[in-house]
């Protein structure tokens, strides 16, 4: 019987062979790769946040409309909310779609330095005073303003 030194011929040694590292490593880049392309750039996912505040503003007016009373929309640093007046009294609305909302991620509403929050008020016809906020995140910031005919627009902030 013959024997050799470094054993036999057709026992493989333990461990991935180079061509199965590099397989491997194709696969986690290119996973890698798709996680990134689908991924929101925060640009993106602070101007989806203003355009979905700007009709939530919208539909604050239609509902003062319909309801044939007045709709408020108070904007804090982190969400927004809804309330309704009746007989002097403004009372929270809770039900979708006027449930508080809450900004996502880092975005943030910015005020003036002496102000808190931003409201919009609707009376029964629809009509406001108008008025804007600021959304921002990172190093980018969307402005979001209702005029007093009740147009609104919604646009990259000036610096």
């Amino acid at each position: 019987m013959r024997t050799s030194a470094t054993g036999p011929r057709n026992r493989r040694s333990p461990g991935f062979s180079l061509v199965e590292l590099m397989v491997v490593l194709v696969i986690m880049g290119l996973v890698g790769t798709a996680v990134l392309m689908t991924a929101p750039a925060p640009e993106a996912r602070l101007s989806a946040q203003a355009e979905r505040l700007a009709v939530h503003l919208a539909r604050a007016r239609e509902e003062a409309i319909m309801r044939n009373q007045p709709v408020a929309l108070r904007v804090d640093a982190a969400g927004y909310g809804f309330s309704v007046g009746r007989s002097g009294q403004w009372t929270a609305l809770a039900q979708p779609p006027f449930d508080q909302r809450r900004f996502e991620g880092d975005v943030h509403a910015v005020f003036e330095p002496d102000e808190s929050f931003a409201r919009f008020e609707f009376d029964a016809t629809g009509d406001t005073d108008g008025g804007g906020v600021t959304l921002a995140a990172l190093d980018a910031s969307w402005r979001v303003a209702l005029d007093p005919e009740g147009r609104l627009s919604v646009q990259p902030a000036r610096r």
